[in-house]
């Protein structure tokens, strides 16, 4: 973490103060006021939006295991209903033929 004196511009007033810098986090330059030590209101947001994609995330894999699973019994199911339709048609063919060679 490295300390500097910065000196910024803002609405037409120059604002000098400490600050520090990381540049380890994700590769990017960080600042922030060290006036009482308080996260500022950007990174409550950033910090409130990666919790909140990691939930989102959390139930959206959550979702996709349960999406599979019923993917799973839809194609048991569907393979117990074919073996049944087709049991189906050798009954009726053979009650066809029965009936035929009554009449």
């Amino acid at each position: 973490m490295l300390f500097s004196f910065i000196e910024a511009a803002g609405s037409g007033r120059k604002w000098r103060g400490l600050a520090w810098r990381s540049e380890e986090i994700g590769g990017e330059s960080h600042r922030a006021d060290l006036g009482g030590g308080r996260p500022s209101r950007e990174q409550n947001k950033k910090e409130l939006a990666l919790r909140e994609k990691a939930s989102i995330q959390q139930k959206l894999d959550s979702k996709f295991e349960e999406l599979s699973k019923l993917k799973l019994e839809c194609s048991r199911l569907e393979k117990g209903n074919m073996a049944l339709a087709k049991e189906l048609t050798v009954l009726k063919l053979c009650l066809h033929e029965f009936f035929h060679y009554l009449a």
